[in-house]
């Protein structure tokens, strides 16, 4: 007899038809190539009925796959780089906006951190009910980090020299959130607008406005479904590499006090967010 409930967290999701499956193929920051392209379409073709489903955290399923194709399947996938993604109580796949690399308004390389994050996690066991990831280059924040369980902005922080400022008002012109006016001829930064974008950074042709230091914002326990709640942000400009520490100790604290009933935010609402800040790291805490 099929042990449905290992076969779906290894990505395999039952259908009701018998014997047929639906199989999730992860896809980390969304980045898929020309050759994994042509893999899934054959694929689709031989084992499925012709077509993709594109999920809601940037993978494929392939509906319509017999159970007894898994095998094949899997080896077909992995010649292109190319593996299920687990469902149930697992780190899903990570989502990532296309950062730097093709967006002007960029401030990191979302993908290299999400195929990072992604080799280290996903597919890991977690106590509740789903543990999901999310990567934002600016705070635009196109890859909705705020309703996933864990989530990471990257921000800078402007700050103004008034040596180089001459007052020209490009950088109030640039501030969609009316942070920057202009004061006996010298740029001025209301730090209760500013979210920290760096569009002053970039349009300031004189160097007046530089970064004074950068990093990721960090959110808990957001989520969306039946009863939608944004995330709680936990920290500020962290950098890059201490990213893992943070997951670390989410993961950390949803095993010693999660169970796979709930998800992440619910563990929040019920154990409280000060007990969760003690599995944190120290620095850029908020």
């Amino acid at each position: 007899m099929l042990d449905l409930g290992a076969l779906k967290q290894g990505g395999f999701i039952k259908q009701p038809q018998d014997d047929v499956f639906t199989v999730r193929i992860r896809m980390p920051g969304g980045r898929v190539t020309v050759d994994q392209l042509a893999r899934v379409q054959e694929a689709a073709r031989k084992y499925g009925q012709g077509y993709v489903h594109l999920t809601t955290r940037q993978g494929f399923e392939l509906p319509w796959v017999h159970y007894g194709d898994f095998e094949a399947l899997r080896v077909d996938l992995a010649e292109v780089d190319l593996y299920p993604a687990g469902c149930g109580p697992r780190v899903r796949n990570v989502m990532a906006c296309p950062g730097t690399e093709t967006c002007g308004r960029g401030l990191v390389d979302t993908y290299t951190l999400a195929k990072q994050l992604s080799e280290r996690y996903v597919g890991r066991e977690v106590q509740v009910k789903k543990l999901k990831m999310a990567i934002a280059g600016c705070p635009n924040s196109c890859s909705t980090p705020q309703v996933n369980d864990l989530g990471f902005v990257a921000t800078v922080e402007p700050q103004l020299d008034g040596e180089f400022c001459n007052g020209c008002g490009l950088c109030v012109d640039a501030c969609r959130e009316k942070a920057i006016s202009i004061e006996n001829d010298l740029a001025v930064i209301d730090r209760t607008r500013c979210v920290n974008c760096g569009d002053c950074v970039n349009t300031c042709p004189f160097g007046a406005c530089k970064v004074s230091r950068s990093g990721f914002s960090v959110f808990l326990g957001g989520k969306v479904g039946r009863h939608p709640r944004l995330g709680q942000k936990v920290g500020e400009f962290v950098p890059a590499e201490a990213l893992p520490r943070w997951v670390d100790g989410v993961l950390a604290f949803a095993e010693a006090r999660g169970n796979r009933a709930e998800r992440f935010g619910a563990l929040l609402d019920r154990v409280g967010i000060e007990t969760m800040r003690e599995y944190l790291p120290e620095e850029a805490v908020v």
